[in-house]
């Protein structure tokens, strides 16, 4: 199924792009008019450039490749198993780099030896070199990301700051935005995780879902604004509007319910339902 897929997507880039023209004659004759020999030789030339250069629309066709700086196709690259569309799209694949897979301008242009990556839009792990394992759906989603692997971001600059960390899921714009080394972390809402750094091991689902946390870790927050505050503070628990708000060092609180702990900044061991 996936090599018909992909079949038919060349075709249809090649559709839009390379084609055969209709051949037109520029003299027509009757029966029992004079053929001149000037127009019947015109006509031939006609024919024989018109033959040639569907001849050469038909070599680019079977070569695979555009001779075009806007799209790239399989096996343009140094790397194997490789599927390139778009203009710089992996133009920097080198020998080991297999199994990648980017459609959009720039889409692992920086990739060299980075294998299994997918990255769809433009820019998308931008400069991303020996990477692995990592999907990036959206502008600039996972842009500076360099040599960590197993992370997932969807939407635009979804990760985008990502250079080391390893096996972050980002869905959502700006998701995780600023996270360089952090690690094992999920945000779920736009801008959730926004600030985080290295920061590793914590779930944040809704809008703005531990927005400034930077350096904490195990942290969970489930509910728009919850742990909004937390900069370093680890092992939290807020479920709820804006729960465990203000919370910025405090540690180990669990806050469930519309904003629950609203006030907490360095509170310790806390529960409120």
């Amino acid at each position: 199924m996936r090599a018909i897929l992909a079949t038919a997507t060349v075709l249809i880039f090649a559709a839009t792009i390379v084609y055969a023209d209709t051949v037109t004659v520029p003299n027509a004759f009757t029966n029992g008019s004079v053929a001149d020999a000037p127009k019947v030789n015109e006509n031939f030339t006609t024919l024989a450039d018109e033959s040639n250069e569907n001849d050469a629309r038909v070599d680019v066709l079977e070569r695979g490749k555009f001779v075009t700086p806007y799209i790239s196709l399989t096996n343009n690259d140094a790397g194997n198993n490789n599927t390139i569309f778009g203009k710089w799209a992996g133009q920097s694949i080198a020998v080991g780099g297999n199994d990648n897979s980017a459609f959009g301008q720039e889409a692992l242009q920086g990739n060299t030896t980075g294998g299994a990556n997918t990255a769809i839009g433009t820019s998308a792990l931008y400069s991303n070199t020996t990477g692995r394992y990592n999907t990036a759906i959206g502008k600039s989603a996972l842009y500076l990301n360099t040599t960590g692997s197993n992370n997932t971001a969807s939407g635009y600059s979804a990760l985008l700051k990502n250079t080391e960390g390893v096996r972050n899921t980002a869905s959502g714009a700006e998701a995780l935005y600023w996270s360089t080394t952090g690690s094992n972390n999920t945000a779920n809402g736009f801008r959730a995780l926004f600030t985080n750094t290295t920061g590793s091991n914590n779930t944040a689902s809704g809008h703005s879902a531990l927005y400034r946390n930077k350096t904490g870790d195990f942290n969970t927050a489930n509910g728009v604004g919850a742990l909004y505050f937390n900069t370093t503070g680890e092992d939290n628990t807020a479920s709820g509007y804006q729960a465990l708000y203000f919370n910025t060092t405090g540690k180990k609180n669990t806050a469930s319910g519309y904003q629950a702990l609203y006030n907490n900044q360095t509170g310790e061991l806390n529960t409120a339902t």
